[in-house]
């Protein structure tokens, strides 16, 4: 289930409140992810059949002086698997002209990692659950990057419109030494069949 609720506080502030519960079943272990024990032994990624989570996001909106908002992001997970997490984002948009947006963005991500997580070699082969998935350790990651955003609003033949096109560049860093480069581009349009 999906709630939301958001309210306008004044005409330069927005505030939302977005809790999210999901419920998963089934055969949530990966069963191609080999486990090294601390003995020697191999054996598949096992993990419990259900996990429960809860995420709830804040989001503040400001608007200053018509040309820039920020757009500002606080987000809490838990799930029963052991894992808690926090993301803190920002993203300022710049009006640089009617149809032009340059938008740059920065997000910090830290978790506390599950408590069926150990890395390679390192657990026991009398324990029920297991995975030495990294994604499931405890880390931090760092997203920086920019958006342009052009909104031409224009028509094509008599049905047709392009309202924006968004290219966006991010650097992602994880602290287990993940790290990349992210290029997207995305387009938008309405079509009337009338």
């Amino acid at each position: 289930m999906k709630l939301g609720y958001t309210q306008i506080i004044n005409s330069s502030n927005t505030l939302g409140v977005f809790p999210l519960l999901t419920y998963q079943s089934g055969l949530l272990a990966t069963p191609f992810h080999r486990i090294f024990f601390n003995d020697g032994s191999q054996a598949v990624e096992q993990l419990p059949n259900a996990r429960n989570k809860i995420d709830v996001a804040i989001k503040w909106n400001r608007f200053l002086q018509g040309k820039t908002i920020l757009k500002n992001m606080v987000n809490a997970y838990a799930d029963n698997f052991g894992i808690l997490a926090l993301a803190i984002e920002n993203e300022t948009a710049f009006k640089l002209s009617p149809v032009f947006v340059l938008a740059p963005n920065i997000r910090w991500y830290k978790q506390r990692g599950s408590k069926y997580f150990a890395p390679y070699q390192t657990h026991n082969p009398n324990e029920t659950f297991f995975t030495s998935d990294f994604d499931l350790s405890s880390f931090e990651t760092y997203t920086l990057g920019a958006a342009v955003k052009y909104k031409p609003f224009k028509k094509i033949g008599s049905r047709g419109q392009f309202n924006t096109f968004v290219f966006r560049y991010a650097y992602f860093y994880r602290t287990n030494q993940l790290q990349g480069h992210i290029l997207s581009f995305a387009m938008q349009g309405d079509y009337n069949k009338k």
